[in-house]
């Protein structure tokens, strides 16, 4: 409990970074919800012409699975790599690398202050949106609350996933110095291989079951088939252990690349 005190403050720095910026998360709220309703309209028109089903989703299901895969990429964004970039830049990460605390960690618990506020106002909001649309759509409440506890207990096993590759990420720039344009190529390829844009169902499956082996599926595509139920008992147990086993291996590449980047250490600013 001490040790983790010490990072206590980075936190309570996220949290209040977030909200001194508010303007900054309305916006990037307003942007996605308007990413949503394209994505809505977009897959109206797909199903209209399927008959119904699409690949064993409903147009139903589909609502639910853009709505629940946008809030969960709010809930486990990451900044890692956009911090170790800029500092490096800035000359700012020596000052990090001399305090007496992990960089991981420390980068870590500033990003679970802003996560704190993502969830109470971002999404709750969302996922009580989802349920009330749920309700109008079968004339029932559908609320399970053990699975939504089961979709954030992945979720926090899909933040760390995404945490520590995004840091392995960052980590580049001890070498490369500037990350602007592969930080764009390696959101594109995120979002495209984690399933957050479409169910990785959707594709062939000789490309479908190789990429939900991999770190990105247990980016979003876990936790969000959790939450709609597409699991059984045994396939959700051994979806969580691929998550554990990401984790550990993400954590531990993360820290021998970081012993090998910052014997190349050197900043364009400072």
């Amino acid at each position: 409990m001490s040790k983790i005190k010490a990072y206590l403050p980075f936190a309570k720095g996220g949290f209040l970074t977030a909200i001194a910026y508010r303007t900054h998360i309305l916006g990037f709220l307003v942007g996605e919800l308007l990413f949503s309703f394209i994505m809505y309209y977009l897959w109206k028109t797909v199903f209209a012409n399927t008959g119904g089903t699409f690949l064993g989703f409903t147009f139903a299901d589909m609502v639910v699975f853009i709505f629940i895969s946008n809030a969960t990429r709010f809930l486990i964004h990451s900044e890692a790599t956009y911090t170790v970039a800029e500092e490096i830049m800035e000359g700012s990460i020596s000052m990090r690398l001399i305090k007496p605390v992990r960089l991981d960690l420390s980068l870590m618990f500033t990003d679970l202050g802003g996560t704190i506020l993502t969830f109470l106002l971002i999404f709750v909001p969302m996922l009580i949106g989802v349920e009330i649309y749920k309700y109008f759509e079968f004339g029932v409440w559908m609320v399970s609350p053990i699975r939504i506890l089961l979709f954030l207990f992945s979720a926090a096993f899909s933040f760390l996933v995404n945490f520590y590759f995004d840091l392995c990420f960052g980590f580049m720039a001890f070498f490369l110095k500037n990350l602007w344009g592969f930080s764009i190529l390696k959101q594109s390829m995120v979002n495209f291989l984690s399933g957050s844009m479409i169910p990785l169902d959707f594709l062939p499956k000789i490309f479908a079951d190789p990429i939900k082996l991999m770190p990105f599926a247990s980016i979003s595509y876990t936790p969000v088939m959790i939450y709609m139920g597409k699991y059984s008992s045994s396939a959700m147990l051994n979806a969580m252990l691929l998550q554990a086993f990401w984790v550990f291996v993400l954590f531990m590449a993360s820290t021998l690349i970081f012993a090998i980047a910052k014997r190349f250490l050197s900043v364009q600013g400072g």
